[in-house]
């Protein structure tokens, strides 16, 4: 049986199975972050987060996730 190497398969994890689900309002004061553009980001599928009722949550590992793929982004368009 062949097995991905461990870097490759830490690659593929989900962020939402990494770390705490937490409320996206209260991520967003311990980051720093707009709650409002988070739950955009989310609403959009650019964010991984999962809605229970009316609030938002994620992980921490998720928009951090999200806020390096934007700097990705960025860098690769000024080259």
């Amino acid at each position: 049986m062949i097995t991905e190497p461990t870097e490759k398969r830490q690659a593929h994890e989900d962020p939402l199975t990494t770390g705490e689900l937490r409320p996206l309002k209260e991520l967003a004061e311990e980051m720093s972050l707009n709650y409002d553009s988070l739950r955009k980001y989310a609403q959009k599928d650019r964010l991984r987060a999962v809605k229970f009722g009316l609030q938002w949550a994620s992980t921490r590992k998720a928009i951090e996730e999200y806020l390096g793929s934007r700097y990705d982004r960025a860098v690769t368009r000024q080259k």
